[in-house]
């Protein structure tokens, strides 16, 4: 009977042992929803050069009305970069001059002019990081913040959309993990 008892006790504790194990697991699981760098990223190699570059493989795209809108790309070849596809009703013309603004989730702003020629594609980049070492306290307030919305002045128009959460996570996930990769 001793051993009968013994015996149970012991198949119990397994049985609990695993019911829980198995609990943990599910908890992990479960609480990190972030998706990986390799998930977020592609990395290739260009086999003439030799050179790596990284893209975020999904394009992060900010409408409310489907007429209008910013598409944005993160992409990492020699620095960070941020390209901007801005649409409007107007004008889609972007110069020297035209500038965006972030509005973070903290109520912070930060502007800065884009590093583009003139075009009328409304189409434009950001740099940052090395070799350009400008736009570094912005790329670090993209990185560590969540973008509320994005203003873009372009020559004849202004294009301004709100980002849900699911949009400013994407952003800041994918600048994460292109900024890892060039340190």
């Amino acid at each position: 009977m001793k051993t009968l008892s013994i015996l149970f006790i012991l198949i119990f504790s397994l049985l609990v042992s695993a019911q829980t194990k198995t609990i943990k697991q599910t908890k992990s699981k479960t609480e990190d929803k972030t998706p990986t760098c390799d998930v977020l990223i592609q990395t290739r190699r260009d086999r003439m050069t030799n050179k790596v570059s990284s893209t975020g493989r999904r394009k992060i795209i900010a409408t409310t009305d489907r007429k209008t809108g910013i598409v944005l790309k993160t992409f990492r070849s020699s620095g960070i970069w941020l390209s901007f596809t801005a649409v409007s009703s107007v004008s889609n013309c972007i110069s020297e001059k035209s500038k965006v603004i972030f509005l973070f989730t903290d109520k912070t702003t930060r502007q800065t002019n884009f590093a583009s020629d003139f075009n009328c594609d409304g189409e434009a980049f950001i740099s940052f990081g090395y070799p350009y070492n400008y736009n570094d306290a912005i790329l670090e307030d993209l990185i560590t913040k969540k973008v509320q919305a994005i203003r873009v002045y372009m020559m004849k128009s202004v294009v301004e959309e709100d980002f849900i959460d699911v949009e400013a996570t994407e952003l800041q996930s994918q600048l994460k993990c292109l900024n890892e990769l060039s340190n």
